[in-house]
């Protein structure tokens, strides 16, 4: 064995320190072979060619590949390239064949099978020297199974966290999705058999009132043991009712639901603020994997998460009914402040011009009815009016020059007042400016038809420039002391300030008594101006 090969072997023993050689520490052939055959591996010396035959090999060729030294060396029994598992090879090749192009060690990690057909890992490591007879390639190979068994199962559980943390992000995005509420558990069942590798599921929702558990949502079930599970008795010992008197998660290898016997049960309870409210059951052919942590904790918060989407729901619901009921209050309010004093005025003159008529005061008489029409006709305006508003918004479908045709239509029109609406050509505003003028010429509107008794109003919406907007709003009402009702609030004044403030935008008023009114707003359209 020469300087080079026991250097080799010096540094696959000791990797960070180069042997020095002196008298006292020369090896003798005997040394050398006692050394190589106590490494953990392989020493190796042999031909870069597609055999890669070997000229000599250690004694740790047995442990490692269940052949011996004699039968490897020559090719006498086993090519050392047939062992490489065949989808290997070209990579084993192409590595060397690169490291001696670029005058470096090679590093080549591969599967070798072995005399007994095993299958193990190997790393080998060493350089290719330029020989008379091509290149040869002196090395060390070393067992790395459980290396590699490692590193494999930890990109497993790498992989597996990532499609857990996976699962919960699109549980979380399905839970804020704005969609009925049916639908929104639907998906979400959907997604977590997917994410546990499991067919069939349900979720079922405890009811108070008749003490049971209501299936809402199932995912594989046959139809006849969908119907037997639509209602679970909670006070029973189903599974599912189990899991919901309990509080805590089941698994059960055998079980047993009603007349169906499948191969096994895991169940989860569904819990907000610490108040169970369900239960997510699966349906699976095997629960070993369900005993692993990281699985359990994924349903668990699965759980919670739909726990949150029942919450949510139901505050939802609470807010919708309060919102309900808050309308129902402002419409009170409105109809008594407006239609229903106007109602009132109207059988106050009925009552006074029937009188006089019995009296044959007819002249006197008429000036009431002549009221009676008038307060009539306001009524009827601002009904119209109140009825429009509860009405949908167009503005989102149609736009802002139509939507404020359709408002000019629906109220004015019919009210009798003589109207004109007129909006630049390709006209194209941002959302946020759309809508605030929409609203300031709701405001202006009904000024107009409320307090100012106009006949006539008319809308212009034009771009003086490419920065900025103009709203023009005239009638010719009954006008109001512009100062006066700025300062007050009144009018609904005070909306309309804040809403052009708010966009960094200007309002003016021109009015006086009987001269009607003029209301210009500046807006700007882009966030520079």
């Amino acid at each position: 064995m020469d300087c080079k090969v026991m250097a080799m072997i010096g540094t696959a023993v000791f990797p960070n320190r180069g042997l020095q050689y002196n008298s006292s520490m020369a090896l003798t052939g005997m040394d050398v072979n006692h050394l190589l055959n106590n490494l953990p591996g392989v020493v190796y010396r042999g031909y870069h060619d597609a055999q890669r035959t070997l000229l000599f090999v250690s004694e740790g060729s047995l442990a490692l590949t269940g052949y011996q030294p004699e039968e490897l060396e020559f090719n006498s029994a086993m090519a050392f390239g047939d062992l490489i598992h065949p989808d290997d090879r070209l990579a084993v090749w192409q590595e060397i064949d690169t490291a001696i192009r670029a005058k470096r060690p090679y590093r080549c990690i591969y599967r070798l099978g072995t005399a007994g057909s095993q299958e193990q890992w190997v790393l080998d490591r060493g350089e290719a020297r330029l020989t008379a007879d091509g290149y040869l390639l002196e090395g060390f190979i070393s067992d790395h199974t459980e290396r590699v068994n490692f590193l494999q199962l930890l990109e497993q559980r790498v992989a597996d966290r990532t499609r857990k943390l996976s699962a919960l992000y699109e549980i979380v995005d399905i839970a804020n999705d704005p969609a009925p509420l049916s639908t929104t558990i639907s998906r979400i069942l959907e997604r977590v058999l997917a994410a546990a590798k499991v067919e069939i599921g349900t979720i079922h929702l405890y009811h108070k009132s008749s003490q049971s558990l209501k299936l809402i949502a199932q995912h594989g079930l046959p139809n006849a043991i969908a119907k037997q599970l639509d209602s679970v008795d909670g006070l029973g010992e189903n599974l599912i009712a189990q899991v919901w008197q309990q509080g805590k998660s089941l698994i059960e290898e055998e079980a047993r639901l009603i007349e169906w016997r499948h191969r096994a049960y895991v169940g989860i309870p569904i819990a907000t603020n610490e108040q169970i409210q369900g239960v997510l059951s699966l349906f699976t052919t095997e629960t070993h994997h369900f005993h692993k942590q990281e699985e359990m904790d994924l349903l668990l918060s699965v759980g919670e998460q739909i726990g949150g989407v029942f919450e949510s729901a139901h505050l939802r619901a609470q807010a919708e009914r309060l919102a309900v009921a808050e309308e129902r209050n402002r419409l009170a309010r409105a109809l008594h402040d407006s239609v229903t004093q106007s109602l009132y005025s109207v059988t106050l003159f009925a009552e006074a011009g029937r009188n006089l008529a019995q009296t044959e005061a007819y002249q006197r008489a008429s000036h009431y009815f002549d009221d009676v029409l008038q307060t009539g006709q306001q009524a009827l305006k601002e009904m119209r009016l109140l009825v429009h508003n509860l009405r949908p918004s167009a503005l989102e479908q149609e736009g802002l020059a139509r939507a404020l045709q359709h408002r000019l239509n629906a109220v004015e029109g019919r009210a009798g007042i003589h109207h004109q609406l007129i909006v630049a050509d390709d006209l194209k505003l941002p959302a946020e400016i759309e809508e605030a003028l929409y609203h300031i010429s709701q405001e202006a509107l009904n000024n107009a038809i409320k307090h100012a008794f106009a006949s006539e109003v008319s809308l212009e919406i034009s771009r003086p420039d490419d920065g900025w907007v103009e709203l023009h709003i005239c009638d010719n009402g009954q006008g109001f002391d512009a100062e006066t009702a700025a300062a007050s609030g009144g009018l609904g004044l005070t909306s309309i300030r804040e809403r052009v403030a708010l966009l960094g935008g200007t309002v003016t008023y021109e009015s006086a008594a009987e001269q009607g009114t003029r209301i210009v707003v500046q807006l700007p359209v882009s966030r520079k101006q």
